[in-house]
C-alpha cells in the first residue's frame, strides 16, 4: 500500500525530478543504477497511474495477513531491479519506460497463491485465490496473442507492458515458493481439533501429548 502512494509521491514531482527517476536503457548503462528501482515508481498518465496504484492498494490488503512487512520489503527491492534488468537484457529495443504494472503483476500472482494455500478446501478464500490467478493468466495470454500472432496489431506500449507483465508474473511464483518455505512452520501448527456430529469438540484425553504451539515470530 505504502508503494501506491510513493507512486503518487513521485507524480507530484517536476518533470525533470521524474525523467531522472524513469528507465532509461541508455541511462543504466552509463551507471544511473537507481533508475532499476525507482523506474517502476513513475508513470505516463494519470490514467496508468490509477490503474497501477488502485491494483497495488487492494493487493496490499491481501498480502499484509500472510507476509510480514520487512520479508515483502525484502522482496520487492531484490525483484524491482532483476524486472528491470530483464527488459534491459532480452528486450533492449525498448528505450524508455515507466509504470508499476510489473509489480502489480507480480503481486497479483503471490496474492493469488497465498489465498489458495493459506486457505481452507472449497471456501470463499480459495476460489477468490483461483479467480484472481485465471484473471491474471488470461490476461497476460491474451495479450501475449496479441504481441505474437499476426491476426491483431500490437502497439509498442503493449508490447513493452505484455513483456514486463510476464516478468512480474514469474518473479512473483519465484517470490511466492520463497515466503512459502518461509512461512511453511505456521500450517503445520494449524490442527483444527476434531469435532462431533453436533460440532462440538471432541476432548483428548489427559495422557495425550500436547500440540506444540507456534514458536516465535511464527504466524500471520
Amino acid at each position: 500500500m505504502l508503494f501506491a502512494f510513493a507512486c503518487w509521491a513521485v507524480w507530484s514531482l517536476s518533470p525533470a525530478h521524474i525523467e531522472l527517476l524513469a528507465y532509461d536503457r541508455q541511462a543504466i548503462l552509463d551507471g544511473e543504477w537507481w533508475r532499476l528501482w525507482s523506474s517502476h515508481l513513475t508513470h505516463y498518465s494519470r490514467l496508468q497511474l490509477i490503474a497501477d496504484s488502485t491494483a497495488l492498494f487492494f493487493l496490499g490488503l491481501i498480502l499484509q495477513y500472510y507476509i510480514r512487512f520487512l520479508h515483502l520489503l525484502i522482496g520487492l527491492a531484490f525483484a524491482m531491479p532483476l524486472m528491470m534488468w530483464l527488459l534491459l537484457v532480452f528486450v533492449p529495443e525498448v528505450q524508455m519506460y515507466r509504470g508499476a504494472t510489473g509489480v502489480a503483476a507480480m503481486c497479483w500472482m503471490i496474492s493469488s497463491w497465498f489465498l489458495i494455500v493459506e486457505s481452507r478446501f472449497l471456501s470463499l478464500k480459495f476460489w477468490t485465490g483461483y479467480l484472481l490467478l485465471s484473471i491474471l493468466l488470461v490476461k497476460i495470454t491474451v495479450e501475449g496473442l496479441a504481441v505474437w500472432t499476426s491476426y491483431a496489431i500490437a502497439s509498442v506500449d503493449l508490447i513493452t507492458t505484455w513483456k514486463v507483465q510476464a516478468f512480474g508474473g514469474l518473479l512473483g511464483i519465484a517470490l511466492f515458493n520463497a515466503y512459502d518455505r518461509i512461512y511453511l512452520g505456521r500450517r503445520k501448527f494449524r490442527v483444527r481439533p476434531m469435532r462431533t456430529p453436533d460440532g462440538k469438540p471432541v476432548p483428548l484425553p489427559l495422557n495425550a501429548p500436547r500440540t506444540p504451539g507456534p514458536g516465535p515470530g511464527v504466524g500471520k
